[in-house]
C-alpha cells in the first residue's frame, strides 16, 4: 500500500502511522465526506488465516454496533486487493500503556477520571451482551484533554459465546486477565471489570499487581495469589472498590461497570470537591494551565476527526486525565518500575490451555501468541 492509493473509490491513504505484526495502520481520507479516518489493513499473508481474519471481522462487527464517546467508532469494512480493511474514527492521543511508560504512575484524580470514562463505556458494552475481554492500558486511548476511548474488540464475544472458543482455551493478555479466562471458564461482564482493576492498580503503583518470567506464571498468580496491598497514602474507598475489582470470585466484584462508575464519581467528588470534569486552574469548556503550555495537541500522526469529539464541550469539560501529570504520581517515590520482563508477554494476545485440579495443583497451561511486535497497532 502506497501513499495516494485510494481504496474501493472511496478511502484515499495519507500517511502510514503504524506498522505491527497483525498489519499496519494508515490516515486516510473518505472523498465521499471529506472526514479523515483511521485505516486499518490486515497483512495480506494473513488474508487466508481464518484466526485472524475472524478476529478483524469481530472488531469491525462491534465497533460499528456499539455507539458512544467512550470507544472508539468503526465506519466500514471491506477488501481492497487481496486486503482486508477496517475503516474506523481517527483518535487524538496515544495509548495508556505509553503514558504509564513515561511516568510509571498516575495521579489519584486521573486513576479515578479513567475508571469512570472505562466504566461507563464498559456499561454500553455490556448493556449490548458484549464481553470485550482484553481491557488493558494499550487498548485504553488518552486524549490530550484527557478523555478515554475503548479500542481493539477483537477478541471480544457475545455473552452467550463469551467462555472458551474451544475446549480450555480462552483469548486474554496475561497481565490482565480474569482468572476465570485463565482457567477456560465461562465469561460475564464481570471479567472485564477484574482487568480494568489491573488497569487502575498499575496506575496507581506503577506495576501490574502480577509478574512473573513467563505468561504462564503470570496466570496462574491471577489464579491463587493475592495483591500486594495498595499504598496506605490510597485513601481507604479508592483501595476498597479496586480490591473489589480484583476479587477472585466474579460474584464478589462489584455489581456490574456501571456501578464501578457510580463509585468512582463518587470516591473523586469526595476528594476533590469538584463536579465531575473540573480541575483546579481549568477554565470553563477548556484547558487548565498544565494542558495548554507548549506540548503538541497531539503526538505525530494522530489528528482529531474534524466535527467529532462530543464529550470535549462546555458542558461536559476535560476529565482532568493529564499525562503531563504522571510524575506527580499518588504514590511518587514508591513506584514500582516495571520489571525486566518485557512487554512480549504484557501486549500479546495470549491463548490459554489450561487443566486445573481443585486445590494446587495445575498439569496443564500453555499460551500461544504474538510478541511484542504482532501487537495490533492502536487506530
Amino acid at each position: 500500500m502506497s501513499t495516494g492509493l485510494v481504496l474501493n473509490d472511496r478511502y484515499r491513504l495519507l500517511e502510514r502511522l503504524a506498522v505491527g505484526g497483525m498489519g499496519e495502520v494508515w490516515r486516510a481520507v473518505d472523498v465521499r465526506s471529506g472526514r479523515e479516518v483511521a485505516v486499518k489493513l490486515l497483512r495480506l499473508e494473513l488474508g487466508s488465516d481464518m484466526r485472524a481474519r475472524g478476529r478483524f471481522e469481530s472488531e469491525a462487527r462491534f465497533a460499528m454496533e456499539l455507539r458512544h464517546p467512550g470507544i472508539a467508532r468503526a465506519f466500514d469494512f471491506g477488501e481492497h486487493g487481496g486486503r482486508t480493511f477496517l475503516v474506523m474514527e481517527l483518535v487524538a492521543g496515544e495509548p495508556l500503556d505509553e503514558v504509564l511508560a513515561r511516568g510509571g504512575g498516575l495521579p489519584l484524580e486521573a486513576v479515578l477520571d479513567l475508571v469512570v470514562q472505562a466504566g461507563r463505556a464498559l456499561t454500553v458494552a455490556h448493556d449490548a451482551g458484549i464481553v470485550h475481554r482484553d481491557v488493558k492500558p494499550a487498548n485504553l486511548m488518552v486524549s490530550p484533554d484527557g478523555i478515554l476511548k475503548i479500542t481493539d474488540f477483537g477478541i471480544a464475544r457475545r455473552l452467550a459465546a463469551a467462555s472458551q472458543t474451544q475446549t480450555g482455551m480462552v483469548m486474554g493478555t496475561a497481565h490482565y486477565i480474569s482468572p476465570e479466562q485463565a482457567q477456560g471458564k465461562e465469561l460475564s461482564p464481570k471479567a472485564d471489570l477484574y482487568s480494568l482493576g489491573v488497569v487502575a492498580y498499575e496506575c496507581l503503583t506503577g506495576a501490574p499487581p502480577f509478574d512473573g518470567s513467563t505468561p504462564v506464571e503470570v496466570a496462574l498468580k491471577h489464579v491463587r495469589d493475592a495483591p500486594a496491598e495498595l499504598p496506605a497514602r490510597v485513601p481507604a474507598a479508592a483501595r476498597e472498590l479496586i480490591m473489589e475489582m480484583l476479587a477472585k470470585d466474579p460474584l464478589d466484584r462489584p455489581r456490574d461497570a456501571g456501578a464501578v462508575a457510580a463509585r468512582a464519581l463518587a470516591i473523586r467528588a469526595a476528594l476533590v470537591g469538584a463536579p465531575f470534569g473540573a480541575r483546579p486552574g481549568a477554565q470553563p469548556g477548556g484547558r487548565s494551565g498544565a494542558q495548554s503550555g507548549a506540548r503538541p495537541a497531539a503526538r505525530p500522526g494522530t489528528v482529531v476527526s474534524p466535527g467529532r469529539d462530543p464529550i470535549v464541550t462546555q458542558s461536559a469539560p476535560s476529565s482532568g486525565f493529564d499525562a503531563d501529570r504522571a510524575a506527580d504520581s499518588l504514590t511518587d517515590g514508591t513506584v514500582q518500575r516495571r520489571t525486566a520482563v518485557t512487554y512480549a508477554s504484557v501486549a500479546a494476545v495470549l491463548v490459554v490451555v489450561c487443566v486445573i485440579v481443585i486445590g494446587s495443583l495445575w498439569k496443564g497451561l500453555a499460551f500461544a501468541g504474538s510478541a511484542e511486535d504482532e501487537r495490533d497497532p492502536p487506530a
